[in-house]
């Protein structure tokens, strides 16, 4: 009688074992894939709302004017707005607008659009680096764009003259899955490092 060939236990089970391995291997690559996707796209919902912001205040557009107000009143509303801000804290980011105060470095800020969806919880936002002290505010001068920095203490913001911040974004699962952006006040644009 003829046995045809067949494979041995101990075959068997190394296939097993390296078919989980390479499983393995490939489920921590895909997590990995996962959180860098996510931390580019909390980067890029950041410069796309970046960018707006700064066309919103080279456009002078105002938002969040009151429809049932008179036009005289949301006219007063726009003659009072000097700057749009993006202000950072807390792992989030939120746009609003502001008005200078009687010193010309302080300002006075309302910040009434939450620009960090929920998608992007699971991500931090960091000041990169010990010299990085007055980049939680991003300023936009009314009609011009101009961009400066400052310290927002609790909608009350006191600019200074950083020509640069950096913010890192990272995965909170995954803190060595990270992107960081500079922010350039020279030229007021925005962009990614790594």
């Amino acid at each position: 009688m003829y046995q045809k060939p067949a494979f041995s236990l101990i075959e068997l089970i190394t296939v097993m074992a390296i078919t989980a391995i390479l499983i393995g291997l490939g489920l921590s690559g895909l997590v990995n894939l996962r959180n860098s996707t996510t931390v580019k796209g909390a980067v890029d919902e950041f410069l796309i709302n970046f960018n707006s912001t700064k066309n919103a205040a080279r456009n002078s557009v105002i938002t969040g004017l009151d429809a049932s107000a008179s036009d005289q009143d949301n006219l007063a509303i726009v003659g009072l707005l000097d700057y749009y801000g993006i202000v950072i804290r807390n792992n989030t980011f939120a746009r609003g607008t502001c008005t200078s105060g009687s010193v010309p470095q302080n300002l006075s800020c309302q910040y009434s659009e939450p620009l960090k969806t929920g998608n992007y919880e699971v991500i931090n936002i960091a000041l990169d680096g010990s010299n990085q002290t007055g980049c939680n505010f991003i300023r936009f001068s009314l009609t011009s764009g101009r961009l400066a920095f400052g310290e927002d203490n609790v909608n009350n913001v006191v600019v200074n003259n950083n020509t640069s911040c950096i913010y890192v974004f990272s995965h909170s699962q995954s803190p060595g899955t990270q992107l960081r952006v500079e922010v350039n006040r020279q030229d007021a644009t925005a962009r990614i490092l790594n």
